[in-house]
Parts: C-alpha cells; structure tokens; sequence
C-alpha cells in the first residue's frame, strides 16, 4: 500500500461540496427544530387549558352529585310525610281533630 500525499483540484472540490451540503443541512434542521419547538409550546397550552376545563367540568359533575343527594334526601322525607311518619302525625296531641282545632 502506498500513500498518495498529493491533493487535486477535484479533492478540494469535493471537501467543499462536503462540507456546504452539511452547513445547508444543518440550516435547514434549524428552522424546522424552531417549528416544532413553536408547535410544541402551542400544544402544551392548549393541554393546560384543557386540563383548566376539566377541573372545571370536575367541580360541575360534584356539585351535580350533591343536588341529587339532596333530592333523593327530599324526596325520602315527603314519602316519610306521605306515609305519617315524620313531622306530621295524625293525633298531635290531641290539639286537633279532623274537624278543626278543638282549643
């Protein structure tokens, strides 16, 4: 094997197409890296305000929750009523009658 230490016009030619077409190359990964930085920073706030949303849709489906606690606690205790049981009896006492108040 022998070494050849002389260097062409063509070598040169070719190092430097080599090298422009990196240089090229790595301008044109640049822009895109910036864009796709930019679109990952508009999905990560349009993930934030989603998650905003659904703490809010959360807070709705708890307060919803409880207002039908408390209609099925209402609609217990007017059955109770219904029935007799409860605040409402039929002989309180003997202060009133069908008719009326006796006193």
């Amino acid at each position: 094997m022998s070494f050849n230490p002389t260097i062409d016009v063509g070598d040169l030619l070719k190092a430097l197409i080599y090298l422009g077409a990196g240089l090229w190359f790595l301008a044109r990964m640049q822009g895109r890296v910036d864009l796709l930085g930019k679109e990952i920073k508009t999905l990560q706030e349009g993930v934030r305000l989603q998650s905003v949303q659904l703490t809010e849709f959360a807070k709705a489906l708890i307060d919803l929750a409880r207002q039908d606690e408390r209609i099925n606690a209402i609609d217990r205790r007017v059955e109770d009523l219904r029935k007799g049981r409860g605040w409402v009896q039929p002989d309180v006492d003997g202060e009133y009658m069908k008719s009326g108040k006796v006193r």
